[in-house]
């Protein structure tokens, strides 16, 4: 299936963002100003498409657009729908494909710098009540800080090794005894996935990858992956999609049900953004980070079913560059 034209449709909803005027300055929706997400997402997508940007000027200007959202003080990046610790991870993600770096010290994050104040940290968070609103921190602080350079392997074995000990082993993601308590599996795997881009990141074995299969597969199967799932651009998608091909390099375990999955799921996700002839008519596609999502998945989709999916120039997941989305 050649689905070219979508991602045709993908790169001309970029240049509607783009602000006249102001090189590298991206609205996170039409008509907007210039906003972390959308600067950042518009790098995100162009790279994950094939049209990242070549000119050395148009590079710099990006890169001083993106670094003017940094809080010297801090520096933290902010914006008002995220964590800021989310803001930052993502801002400082998009600087790195251009082999760049925030201009001031991530000093807000020094108290996670230690082993112990990151396991703290972790410990802290609210994995019982809704993940999603705290997994934002607990990844975002790890992506930061190995982006950025400041983390070695002590810390990152105290990470990993408490995510791994403390992994729910009957639904391979979550904290153990918390998932499916208070709130459906599906938004436990949304939090988990943020935790598992890290692992990937850093060549680390997923806890539980059979597990996480089996759930991923129910969720799946069952259609409880939420109503947003495929009716709209966001991130969804690309969670599941992501933490199915990924625990198949690590086990073989229903590896041709996860293929068929992962098949049907490109085909849903092609079904919804070709409903119209417009691309801003699919619900959201109107917000730049959540159409980077969408995009993310497709790109995940190629990845995991070579041939199946065919563009002119093969699509890259930023995720096998460096941890964050």
């Amino acid at each position: 299936m050649n689905i070219q034209p979508l991602i045709d449709k993908i790169a001309l909803a970029v240049k509607q963002h783009a602000i006249p005027g102001r090189p590298g300055s991206y609205s996170r929706f039409p008509g907007g100003e210039s906003n972390e997400y959308g600067c950042a997402d518009a790098a995100n997508i162009l790279y994950t498409i094939g049209h990242f940007e070549r000119d050395p000027e148009l590079r710099a200007a990006t890169v001083a657009v993106l670094r003017k959202f940094q809080d010297p003080e801090n520096g933290l990046f902010r914006e008002a729908t995220h964590h800021p610790y989310h803001t930052t991870a993502h801002c400082v993600a998009a600087l790195e494909l251009f082999d760049a770096a925030p201009l001031y010290p991530l000093k807000a994050l020094d108290p996670y710098r230690t082993p112990e104040g990151i396991v703290s940290k972790l410990e802290s968070l609210s994995w019982l009540g809704d993940p999603r609103l705290h997994g934002h921190e607990g990844s975002g602080i790890y992506a930061a800080l190995s982006i950025t350079g400041l983390t070695n392997s002590a810390w990152k074995d105290s990470y990993f090794g408490w995510l791994s000990e403390n992994c729910d082993p009957d639904f391979g993601l979550g904290r153990k005894g918390m998932v499916n308590v208070q709130l459906q599996t599906a938004y436990h795997l949304f939090d988990w996935f943020h935790y598992l881009f890290n692992f990937h990141a850093a060549n680390r074995p997923f806890p539980y990858p059979e597990k996480l299969i089996d759930t991923c597969l129910d969720l799946f199967r069952r259609k409880d992956l939420t109503e947003a799932f495929n009716h709209m651009c966001g991130f969804w998608e690309i969670d599941w999609v992501f933490c199915v091909n990924r625990a198949t390099r690590q086990t073989k375990y229903r590896f041709e049900e996860c293929r068929q999955a992962l098949h049907e799921e490109g085909l849903e996700l092609v079904k919804m953004l070709s409903k119209t002839e417009n691309l801003s008519d699919v619900r959201r596609a109107d917000d730049l980070h959540m159409l980077f999502g969408t995009t993310c998945a497709l790109a995940e989709v190629q990845l995991a079913l070579p041939g199946e999916f065919q563009t002119d120039i093969s699509l890259k997941n930023v995720l096998d560059r460096r941890p964050f989305i």
